[in-house]
């Protein structure tokens, strides 16, 4: 779809509006709204394997990147800040580095207390031996979607065709590396510098667990944060 003419895809988009939330609820606190359903299913794990999506998807994140973040700030796109995200409370990071930070900051306020020494110690020396990289901010920030998983991506099964990139909740200013898999990067055509994939690791394997384990604390929902608990230590395992 992001190949439309900008005029048409607002009228498409507009017309299929079917309910606005507002005032948003206690863990949205935001207004949003809801469409009709689009055609496809969610990406089954089995069809993740496969090749035929991902020039789409590859395409996609390479038009998403290249939209002008100037123009994405004067309409409101801020930078990505996970503090905000999952406390509810305004942050404006200034740079990549002060995103990361201020997270940091938070997972040692909200998660360190509830995780075993031996793995705060191993969160600790993975978020600070990656801040202490400068070859690690040396990259232009982009548009994001921030939140590009397999239940994400609306696929058309029989004619192999995809169909919708949803969930645009986390849309933001930050580093290209979040949303790029490894598997996309043949299909994509932004810029890949030599920590694209290191980085691309780094957010893969500690925002999901973090993000699962300090939302269910500050929103006071424990089996998210066993849930987080028990997917960091598997992921601090492996590093």
């Amino acid at each position: 779809f992001y190949t439309l003419r900008a005029d048409h895809f607002l009228s498409e988009i507009l017309g299929s509006l079917y309910y606005v939330a507002d005032p948003p609820g206690q863990h949205v606190p935001f207004a949003f709204v809801g469409y009709e359903l689009l055609p496809g299913t969610s990406s089954p794990e089995e069809v993740m394997q496969a090749e035929w999506w991902k020039s789409s998807v590859g395409a996609f994140l390479t038009a998403l990147h290249r939209f002008p973040v100037s123009r994405a700030r004067e309409l409101g796109v801020r930078p990505i800040s996970q503090t905000a995200k999952l406390t509810g409370q305004a942050a404006a990071p200034a740079t990549w580095r002060e995103t990361l930070s201020d997270f940091y900051e938070l997972t040692r306020q909200q998660a360190f207390p509830l995780l075993p020494d031996e793995l705060q110690g191993k969160l600790a020396r993975r978020f600070e031996g990656f801040l202490a990289q400068e070859r690690h901010f040396a990259f232009e920030p982009v548009l994001l979607h921030a939140d590009l998983q397999p239940d994400h991506i609306l696929l058309k099964m029989p004619e192999q065709q995809v169909s919708g990139i949803i969930d645009f909740g986390d849309v933001g200013i930050g580093d290209p590396a979040m949303d790029v898999w490894p598997s996309l990067l043949p299909y994509y055509g932004g810029q890949v510098d030599e920590t694209f994939q290191t980085r691309h690791a780094f957010y893969r394997q500690l925002f999901p667990p973090l993000n699962a384990l300090i939302f269910g604390q500050v929103y006071d929902e424990p089996e998210l944060v066993e849930e987080g608990r028990e997917a960091l230590a598997v992921a601090l395992e492996v590093v």
